[in-house]
C-alpha cells in the first residue's frame, strides 16, 4: 500500500471514529415548568435529574418558549438591579434571610445562556439566596441553589442543547393531578387543561368546585409565603405546599361543599384560615369563623390538628376541633356565617 492510500485510510478511520464518538454522546435536553418551579434534565429522553428553581416575579416574568442553551458560563457576576447600588457588582451575600453576610462565592457560581427561537434571551444561574428557591422572586432569570447548578452545569454539553420552558398550572403524573399557583395570572381555564390531559371529566360542576377550592388554597398560600419572604423570613418549609396533588380517581368523585361536613387537616405553616379555605370556604368567611371561635389558641395550631365544619342549608352551624389542644366544639348557628 503506497503512502498516499495509507494516509487516506487512516483519515477515513479517524473520521469514522469521530462520527461514532459523536453519535454515542447522549442527547441532552431541558424542561422548565414555571408554575411548578421545576427544572428537569433528560438524556436520550430519559429523566436523569430534577431540581427546584426560582422564577421571575409577575412584574418581571420568566418567559415561556422553546430554544437552546447556547453557552456555558464558568464565571458569573451578579449586580444590583435596583436601589442606590444599582449596576454595582454584588460583593457580599447573606447566608440566611437576616443573618451575617459572607463574600460572594463567585468561584462556585455558574450560568447557562438561553436563546429562544423567537429571539428572546434568558440566563439560568446560581443564586446564593437558597431560601427563595420555589418562589416567583427573580428578575426574569431562573435560579438554582449553588450545588444544584454545579451538577446541572456538568450535565450540559458544550454544544447547544434544546430547552423548553412551559407555563403548565396543571400536570398529570402517574395517575395524579398536580396543581400549581398561577403566578402571572395567565391561566384562563384550568378545567379545560384537566380535560386536555385526558382526564374523563363528566360532572363539570363538581370538577369546577374542586378547582375553585384548589385555586383559593394556592392563592392564599402564595400570598402568605411572599408576605413572609418580604418580611425577611425563611419560608423553605412552605415549598411543598405549592404542589396540590390529588389522584384522578379522587378528583372525579362528586364534590359539592354545601350541605355536608367539611373535614380538613392543618398542614405545616398553616394559619387558622388556610385549611378552612382548602375545604372550599372563602377567605373572608374563614376569617369570620376564626373570629367566632373563642377558646381555641389559633397561634398554637400544629400540623395534624383536625377541623370539622357542619354546614346546614349553606349556614356553618358548628366548628369542631381535635388536636394538640384537646377536643373542642363551638356552636356557630346564628353567627351569620353563610357560604355564598
Amino acid at each position: 500500500m503506497n503512502g498516499s492510500i495509507y494516509k487516506r485510510v487512516l483519515m477515513l478511520v479517524f473520521l469514522m471514529f469521530v462520527w461514532l464518538l459523536v453519535a454515542a454522546q447522549a442527547e441532552v435536553n431541558i424542561k422548565v415548568n414555571i408554575p411548578g418551579c421545576t427544572l428537569t434534565a433528560f438524556e436520550d429522553g430519559r429523566k436523569v435529574a430534577a431540581y427546584s428553581v426560582r422564577v421571575g416575579t409577575p412584574e418581571s416574568p420568566t418567559p415561556a418558549g422553546k430554544g437552546k442553551i447556547v453557552e456555558k458560563r464558568e464565571r458569573v457576576v451578579l449586580r444590583y438591579l435596583e436601589g442606590e447600588q444599582k449596576g454595582e457588582i454584588i460583593k457580599r451575600t447573606h447566608i440566611d434571610p437576616t443573618g451575617e453576610t459572607i463574600d460572594m462565592p463567585y468561584d462556585r457560581l455558574r450560568g447557562l445562556a438561553v436563546q429562544f427561537d423567537d429571539g428572546k434571551e434568558l440566563v439560568i444561574h446560581s443564586t446564593t439566596e437558597y431560601w427563595t428557591i420555589g418562589f416567583p422572586v427573580s428578575h426574569m432569570c431562573i435560579g438554582l441553589e449553588i450545588d444544584d447548578m454545579l451538577k446541572l452545569f456538568d450535565l450540559i454539553p458544550e454544544e447547544p442543547c434544546d430547552i423548553v420552558i412551559t407555563y403548565d398550572t396543571v400536570e398529570l403524573v402517574d395517575g395524579s393531578l398536580h396543581f400549581y399557583p398561577d403566578f402571572y395570572g395567565y391561566e384562563t381555564n384550568r378545567e379545560a387543561r384537566v380535560i386536555a390531559l385526558g382526564v374523563p371529566v363528566k360532572d363539570r360542576v363538581s370538577a369546577r368546585n374542586r378547582i375553585n377550592i384548589i385555586d383559593q388554597d394556592l392563592r392564599y398560600r402564595l400570598e402568605e409565603a411572599l408576605k413572609r419572604l418580604r418580611a425577611g423570613k425563611d419560608v423553605r418549609s412552605m415549598r411543598n405546599q405549592f404542589d396540590h396533588t390529588i389522584s384522578v380517581s379522587e378528583f372525579l368523585k362528586p364534590f359539592y361543599p354545601q350541605g355536608r361536613v367539611i373535614a380538613v387537616r392543618v398542614q405545616e405553616g398553616d394559619s387558622f384560615a388556610a385549611p378552612i379555605i382548602r375545604g372550599g370556604i372563602s377567605g373572608k368567611l374563614a376569617i369570620g369563623i376564626g373570629n367566632a371561635v373563642e377558646g381555641l389558641d389559633q397561634r398554637k395550631l400544629q400540623a395534624g390538628d383536625e377541623f370539622a365544619l357542619v354546614v346546614e342549608n349553606r349556614e356553618i352551624t358548628r366548628f369542631d376541633y381535635k388536636g394538640r389542644q384537646g377536643a373542642k366544639s363551638f356552636q356557630l348557628r346564628g353567627k351569620n356565617l353563610f357560604i355564598e
